[in-house]
């Protein structure tokens, strides 16, 4: 779901257009390039619209009625495994579990992540392993053996080893139910 995907979309079917595509997602032409361009990341909500367009399976099934009294948690934990599926290898689901990302992001969110940008070559959102724990932070370089890790507050900042924490990917949407 970056911005190589998407190019890649267009050369693979030439029939499409960047304006067909803007149309198709309701989108200013603009808000395309910008994408194509990675000046603009792409939502998991356009991501499915950008399936559907260029013609790949986006069957969202929910496995039970959805009543009013089902919380956006409940429902995204109904999501059939195909869509989740869908989103593999590249791209994984991680759930928040803590609040020093708040008012970002809460416990029990969910964010998406891609797993092929790993390496933190600019200040970012990221979700990280350290030991059996995963972690949705700030992470920046800091020279070639260290990470800096970052809440909201600023007051939880962490100089850390590379070789102590594992990236997973960097957060490229967070997930909601409309």
């Amino acid at each position: 779901m970056d911005q190589r995907w998407l190019a890649k979309q267009f050369l693979t079917h030439p029939d499409k257009s960047k304006a067909e595509l803007a149309l198709w997602l309701k989108l200013p032409p603009s808000a395309i390039s910008k994408m194509i361009s990675g000046t603009r990341q792409i939502k998991a909500k356009e991501f499915l619209g950008m399936r559907k367009f260029f013609g790949y399976d986006t069957d969202v099934k929910i496995k039970k009625d959805l009543t009013a009294s089902m919380s956006p948690t409940a429902m995204l934990n109904d999501l059939s495994q195909d869509v989740l599926d869908s989103l593999k290898p590249k791209y994984d689901i991680v759930n928040v579990d803590d609040g020093e990302m708040l008012p970002y992001l809460k416990p029990h969110d969910r964010v998406l992540i891609d797993r092929n940008q790993i390496a933190p070559h600019q200040p970012a959102l990221y979700a990280y392993q350290d030991h059996n724990r995963i972690f949705v932070r700030y992470v920046e370089l800091d020279g070639a053996q260290n990470f800096i890790i970052r809440d909201t507050t600023g007051n939880g900042v962490q100089h850390v080893l590379r070789r102590d924490v594992k990236i997973l990917g960097i957060v490229i949407a967070k997930l909601s139910v409309i």
